[in-house]
């Protein structure tokens, strides 16, 4: 709900993935949709080195990140 009004405020907004790229791709289609830019990044959160260079590209790009949305999920 918070991505989904971020987008609707025309917001900028990247988030991580580790696998389903399909899945990213639609869900930078909706925020699009709404009004954003949505940007997927893909990295393994047990590794800093590819979170590193996802986030220094992005920044390289866009600038400078202006908030955080954490949301931790459990999928079975």
């Amino acid at each position: 709900a918070i991505v989904k009004e971020l987008a609707r405020q025309g917001a900028v907004i990247a988030f991580n993935y580790r696998q389903d790229e399909s899945l990213a791709q639609k869900i930078c289609r909706e925020i699009k949709e709404l009004g954003g830019e949505g940007y997927a990044l893909k990295f393994d959160l047990n590794r800093a080195d590819e979170i590193n260079q996802a986030i220094a590209s992005f920044i390289e790009t866009h600038g400078e990140i202006s908030g955080l949305v954490n949301n931790a999920g459990i999928s079975k």
